[in-house]
């Protein structure tokens, strides 16, 4: 009898995987850029040289983290071809078109972390961490077997 625990924890932790590895990075990173240029804005029209220089420093760090926004998702999202989207940020960035292309190709990319493989019939094959060798044919069998699949032999379990 399932007390409805398991599907409370599946559903936090399936909220922050949304959180942090979907396009919702996006969304924090560009309220955190937006907060950066309007405290700038703010601190450079007070009048004084104090806020000239810091008004100064934050918007060089907002140009900063907006050139580099698509490396940052990259990284963030954790995807394959991150080393292509940081040279092409940092090499064609300062055009439209190479920052756009990076950017895209930082979103194209699906993290490792939500990577999921399916055969054409639309079954879902295990994931690497669901699957272990076997300890005397070495196939890959799922983690929680008790009996080999390829060898047909008792494996012991994994606790």
């Amino acid at each position: 009898m399932d007390s409805g625990l398991g599907s409370a924890k599946g559903s936090l932790a399936s909220r922050a995987g949304r959180w942090y590895g979907g396009q919702s990075v996006v969304v924090r990173v560009l309220v955190v850029v937006i907060a950066v240029a309007l405290i700038a804005r703010l601190v450079y029209f007070a009048g004084n040289a104090i806020g000239d220089e810091i008004g100064g420093i934050l918007v060089i760090l907002f140009a900063f983290v907006a050139y580099f926004f698509p490396s940052i998702v990259a990284d963030r999202r954790d995807v394959p071809n991150k080393g292509s989207v940081r040279i092409i940020n940092l090499f064609l960035g300062w055009t439209l078109i190479g920052w756009v292309a990076a950017l895209a190709m930082a979103m194209a990319g699906s993290g490792k972390a939500s990577q999921t493989m399916t055969t054409r019939q639309g079954a879902v094959l295990p994931t690497p961490s669901d699957v272990r060798p076997c300890p005397y044919c070495a196939e890959d069998i799922k983690k929680n077997a008790i009996v080999c699949k390829h060898c047909g032999r008792d494996v012991p379990a994994v606790g």
